[in-house]
């Protein structure tokens, strides 16, 4: 169900920020469900590396920074709580 939600707020334009990725981890914890939370993670990254590719300079040569989602943080804590 978590996933269904985040797939619709994508298909409807929305941006998952690290609140929401926190959110679908931390439930994914909750249900003891380590490889659904390390999914969701990796999904987070996903989204982060798309971000960084879109913001490189406008010659073509890549920013060698990472991006980072507001409230982050929240996101790789509940995976590593997922972890154990």
């Amino acid at each position: 169900m978590a996933f269904a939600l985040l797939n619709r707020m994508i298909d409807e334009g929305i941006v998952p920020n690290g609140v929401t990725y926190c959110a679908l981890i931390d439930v994914c914890s909750r249900c003891r469900r380590v490889d659904l939370a390390l999914n969701g993670l990796r999904i987070m990254l996903k989204q982060k590396s798309k971000s960084s590719r879109n913001n490189d300079h406008a010659n073509g040569a890549p920013m060698y920074r990472q991006q980072v989602l507001h409230n982050e943080v929240g996101a790789w804590t509940a995976a590593i709580n997922a972890c154990g």
